[in-house]
């Protein structure tokens, strides 16, 4: 599926908040699938918090949370497992 915004530009995913649905192009590897898709949902979290940030703010926090938000959360389960280790 190829995906368009309303002014013809090819993109990789959307989100219609109205519609309360992501769209994403197919013709991507799982890496980049779950990529696309987790920048999406940064889109769905900012709506349901109801955070107000201009169109480019927004994208460059989807698009932090998409590449670094699992390997930060690694990071945190290591840390935790870490502290819970140090304690026992």
């Amino acid at each position: 599926m190829k995906l368009y915004w309303s002014d013809g530009t090819a993109t990789i995913g959307v989100t219609d908040n109205r519609k309360r649905t992501i769209y994403i192009a197919d013709n991507f590897n799982e890496y980049m699938r779950r990529k696309v898709l987790t920048h999406e949902f940064t889109h769905i979290m900012i709506f349901e918090y109801a955070l107000k940030f201009d169109l480019k703010t927004e994208e460059i926090i989807a698009d932090f949370v998409a590449t670094y938000g699992r390997k930060t959360l690694e990071k945190v389960d290591e840390t935790l497992k870490r502290i819970a280790y140090k304690r026992a």
